[in-house]
């Protein structure tokens, strides 16, 4: 179990170097120097350490990050991600019916898809999700219901959401892009928890 673990460790630690790597050559035009690269390798080791042992975790991360947007993640998205899974919020505790009125308001009129550079169907997915996991009703499939619709949604064949926010400018109900967020991270939680 040691080795297993072991292995799982430097595959994530190779997985995150290599996307550190690539967004330096991207960024820079060219290859990091050998100090350069060092200095990425502590980065990364040092990130990898303070998550306390959650290698796991990170390792989901690049790996669905990678899924969804064709490319590794940076390390400041995977920072950005691992902020965002820390202060989920525990919706049975702080359920909002009034944001789940909201996103319940979407009428699938499909204005949001057919203005998006990427013909995402994400604010509409996510005001669905966010109708039910917004109430304690909607707790018990919650994780299940985000797999199933993301996993449905990616089978059409939708693009993938790149926060321009133009879907909420034309929605005719207002939908939030909150939605879209809530949407990620209970997506992002169901991988990890395998629930």
């Amino acid at each position: 179990d040691e080795e297993e673990e072991e292995d799982n460790n430097g595959e994530v630690r190779a997985a995150f170097l290599q996307s550190c790597l690539s967004k330096f050559s991207k960024e820079h035009g060219r290859d990091p120097s050998d100090e350069e690269r060092a200095g990425i390798e502590k980065t990364v080791d040092e990130k990898l350490a303070a998550s306390d042992g959650e290698a796991l975790v990170v390792e989901k991360v690049v790996a669905h990050f990678t899924a969804h947007h064709g490319r590794a993640p940076s390390a400041a998205e995977v920072e950005e991600v691992l902020e965002k899974l820390a202060a989920a919020e525990e919706a049975p505790e702080e359920a909002d019916a009034d944001e789940a009125f909201n996103a319940a308001t979407c009428i699938g009129c499909g204005a949001c898809v057919a203005t998006c550079k990427n013909a995402s169907a994400m604010l509409f997915v996510s005001a669905k999700v966010s109708q039910f996991a917004l109430l304690p009703q909607g707790q018990p499939e919650r994780m299940s219901r985000v797999q199933r619709m993301v996993d449905q949604m990616d089978k059409e064949g939708f693009g993938n959401c790149t926060n321009t926010g133009a879907c909420e400018v034309e929605c005719p109900k207002g939908i939030s892009l909150d939605n879209i967020a809530r949407m990620n991270r209970d997506y992002l939680k169901s991988q990890v928890t395998g629930e």
